[in-house]
């Protein structure tokens, strides 16, 4: 699909100037969207007033990063959730490709309510001590592909009683609390610290590439390989299955 809004750091876009339907605020991107909309944001960190508690406001649109060697991370510095699906949005807004970093304590890198979103290729984790958890799901149900939740202050996925969220072939690991605060959720080809039951899933270090250092994605001899056959299309060592977007920063 066309690309028609681009967003890109307060810094790029002062030096280029605004362009048409070019913002440097994700909220603002987001709120000049119309329906089905696809917006593309171009790598850098995105923090402060308009980038942190960023909603789709109920909006079909994908909001998606740039293919770029470096990553584009939402930077929450605790002062909320980085992403916030509240407006019953459905599969058919889709989140892809970013790093989410440093919610607040009790928030989330992902915070939904009430709201059924897909979710594909992010990475949510904390680089700062304590924080909250990766996804949080209240009353939601939303679709996670692809995903890593690891090293956040308190769960990777923290679910309500009433929520069924839906993971495949996500890694979710280093989490201060535990990977996934209850059992009964579908789950299927993930590398999950402490193990969970589903199909295809494991418990093994996923052997991430140089994760102090935030090079999140797991290396060739991974373990977590095993939840779905390696394959290596370009032959640059990282597995089809995970290289997207910021994994190959």
């Amino acid at each position: 699909p066309e690309i028609r809004i681009f967003v890109e750091p307060a810094s790029a876009f002062a030096r280029r100037g605004p362009e048409s339907q070019s913002f440097s605020v994700l909220q603002e991107a987001i709120d000049a969207a119309q329906e089905y909309d696809v917006i593309g944001v171009r790598p850098g960190v995105y923090t402060g007033a308009g980038n942190i508690n960023v909603s789709f406001r109920g909006k079909r649109i994908l909001l998606a990063a740039l293919p770029s060697p470096f990553p584009c991370v939402l930077n929450a510095a605790g002062a909320g959730s980085g992403f916030v699906f509240t407006n019953r949005e459905d599969r058919g807004c889709v989140l892809r490709g970013f790093v989410i970093q440093n919610p607040s304590v009790g928030g989330a890198g992902i915070l939904c309510r009430d709201s059924s979103p897909t979710i594909e290729n992010c990475l949510a984790h904390a680089t700062e001590s304590g924080g909250g958890s990766g996804v949080i799901c209240v009353n939601a149900n939303p679709l996670l592909e692809q995903c890593a939740l690891a090293y956040n202050g308190r769960y990777g996925l923290e679910a309500g009683d009433v929520s069924q969220p839906v993971i495949r072939r996500s890694i979710l690991w280093g989490n201060g609390n535990a990977s996934i605060n209850r059992a009964g959720l579908d789950i299927q080809n993930s590398c999950i610290q402490g193990g969970y039951a589903g199909a295809g899933n494991l418990c093994a270090d996923p052997r991430f590439y140089c994760p102090e250092q935030g090079f999140l994605h797991p290396t060739k001899d991974s373990p977590a390989m095993g939840c779905e056959p390696y394959i290596d299309s370009d032959a640059d060592e990282l597995p089809d299955w995970w290289e997207y977007y910021w994994w190959r920063r």
